[in-house]
């Protein structure tokens, strides 16, 4: 007597098909999990972030917000907080200097950089003598508003990047 493979075939199916099903659903719990997870510690960084701002423990903010910044990278009022941070740190480490410009950076190109951050933008590049990127930051605020035109420390300011550049004529008619 010849048995017929079918039935056995058939079984093998439906018990993978059902083992991939199993994996699947508990692949995806899985997943949900850790993304439940995830926010939840990114929510911590944040937490502990702005307890040690109040503490004025600027060091240990500067990490704290660093690390949220890597879980929500788009969460734009955390790194306008992240900016003033570094701007406190930097009072204590000038070397904070280039990350607080990415920093600045990058809320300028999510467009939530304010006219006080561009105008510090502006002076940061300054002082590290990226003349190019300070006229650019100038150029975009004398643009963006008819009043900034005649303003004094905006003026001052083109003129010393004129005089830095060895554009002594621009500097004088400032």
């Amino acid at each position: 007597m010849a048995r017929s493979r079918k039935p056995g075939r058939k079984l093998k199916i439906v018990r993978f098909v059902l083992v991939c099903g199993v994996a699947l659903l508990v692949g995806g719990g899985v997943f949900g999990l850790h993304k439940v997870q995830l926010k939840r510690h990114a929510g911590g960084f944040a937490e502990r972030a702005r307890t040690a701002v109040q503490a004025e423990n600027w060091p240990v903010a500067a990490s704290m917000y660093r690390n949220y910044l890597k879980f929500q990278p788009n969460d734009a009022e955390s790194l306008q907080q992240f900016a003033d941070t570094l701007e406190e740190l930097r009072k204590q480490a000038p070397e904070k200097i280039r990350e607080l410009i990415e920093v600045y950076e990058r809320l300028r190109k999510s467009d939530n950089l304010d006219e006080a951050g561009r105008r510090k933008l502006t002076k940061h590049y300054a002082a590290i003598g990226n003349t190019a990127a300070a006229r650019s930051n100038l150029e975009a605020m004398f643009a963006s508003s008819n009043t900034l035109q005649d303003d004094a420390e905006l003026l001052e300011l083109a003129a010393a990047i004129d005089e830095s550049e060895r554009k002594f004529p621009q500097a004088i008619a400032g």
